[in-house]
């Protein structure tokens, strides 16, 4: 009798729980620089692993059901490789929006049941091009006046802070952001990613150019253009660091380089250049590290990854390749990956058949950072803004910029 109940529980299967304790015990291990920790399915990965190695719980990792593609009635024509993830009830945003002087109308948004895993046929009038910490950007499209607005919203008030007003000729194409990370300035250009897979020509189709907008936040003003002479496009990312001074540019002739929006000039430029494509690019939180997708040629709706590059967020020297022969996968799981741990020390990649692979990243040893980890290891970062510490330290302990 007591043979047959230790048989039936060896053969107990396993738990979500055992499986987020398998991380756990993964995580206690000691690892060497760029080793692999673990991994998991994505579907595991979202169902809280992520949590356990101190990732942003609030990324949708767009994982389908076993019963089929999940739909979402909240998450209308949501963009996953323009939000990074994040979803958005657009539907709940008032057809008022307050501003400083008077009331903007929305168009009405009409709710509908909607893929996570596709993008619209056409654009639709009102979606989100870019997310920062507390500000959504919104493309509204007028189609009675054939413009196109762009409105960087405070997502607590409900508040427009400006609007940037474009025109468009016979089709409006879907716009992407990147918001600064002080937040008064954003990067806007065409969402190309959307546009290939709609013709084969959409710098004709859409009358649109390739090339990059620094807009400011709280006037609308466009206060810069970036040239865009990559043959496909240039993948873009703001130096956390910097605030919004320092922006890394992929595909350019040095394959990664680092532009000055005060000097408008390359400060630094990466000194070798793998092959392949930069599909996008991430940094880590202290900008330590930048992460660079590597990709063949992008297909109308698919994306092969080759390779992951690690670079030196201060002077873009290569410190590690991971490569990565992992078959197709759509845009919006490839746009996801890599992803950087909440303080830094770990780096999320996409592996084959949707898997995630966890490494280990080399640890800052400086005393200032070493006393934000400890810390960070007991306040959740939500509570670091109700502590009774000045301001700028706050901004330290949250991997923000510190304004001079």
């Amino acid at each position: 009798m007591g043979s047959e109940h230790s048989k039936s529980s060896r053969e107990r299967p396993s738990t979500a729980a055992d499986y987020v304790e398998k991380a756990r015990l993964a995580l206690q291990r000691t690892h060497n620089d760029w080793s692999e920790v673990y991994s998991c399915t994505l579907s595991e990965w979202a169902r809280g692993h992520s949590d356990v190695f101190g990732f942003d719980r609030k990324i949708d990792y767009c994982v389908p059901f076993q019963s089929g593609i999940l739909t979402d009635m909240n998450t209308f024509n949501m963009q996953a490789y323009c939000t990074k993830g994040y979803q958005f009830r657009i539907e709940s945003i008032s057809n008022k929006l307050r501003m400083k002087e008077e009331s903007y109308h929305l168009p009405p948004v009409v709710p509908r049941r909607s893929s996570r895993y596709t993008c619209p046929l056409l654009v639709p009038a009102v979606t989100v091009a870019g997310c920062g910490r507390d500000i959504a950007l919104l493309q509204v499209v007028h189609k009675k006046t054939k413009e196109l607005h762009f409105i960087p919203l405070h997502m607590a008030s409900r508040r427009a802070l400006s609007v940037l007003k474009d025109i468009y000729l016979s089709e409006a194409c879907m716009h992407e952001a990147y918001i600064s990370p002080d937040e008064n300035f954003y990067l806007l250009r065409p969402n190309f990613y959307w546009a290939f897979s709609r013709c084969a020509d959409p710098f004709t189709s859409f009358a649109v150019t390739k090339d990059i907008k620094l807009v400011s936040v709280y006037s609308g003003e466009v206060l810069q253009t970036i040239e865009d002479t990559a043959p496909l496009w240039h993948s873009i990312a703001f130096d956390p660091s910097s605030g919004h001074s320092k922006i890394a540019i992929g595909n350019t002739e040095n394959g990664v380089s680092l532009w000055s929006v005060a000097e408008k000039r390359w400060v630094a430029k990466s000194t070798s250049s793998p092959t392949g494509v930069s599909h996008h690019l991430a940094y880590s939180p202290n900008a330590a590290v930048l992460a660079s997708l590597g990709v063949r040629a992008p297909r109308r709706h698919l994306v092969q990854p080759i390779h992951v590059v690690l670079y030196s967020g201060v002077d873009l020297t290569v410190l590690h390749i991971v490569q990565a022969a992992i078959g197709a996968t759509s845009h919006q799981h490839a746009a996801l990956l890599p992803l950087f741990s909440s303080v830094g020390d770990y780096v999320a990649l996409l592996g084959p058949a949707l898997t995630v692979s966890v490494l280990k990243l080399p640890k800052d040893v400086s005393l200032k950072h070493l006393c934000r980890l400890a810390v960070r290891k007991f306040v959740r970062e939500e509570e670091i803004c109700k502590l009774r510490l000045p301001n700028a330290l706050k901004l330290f302990l949250l991997f923000l910029p510190v304004a001079p």
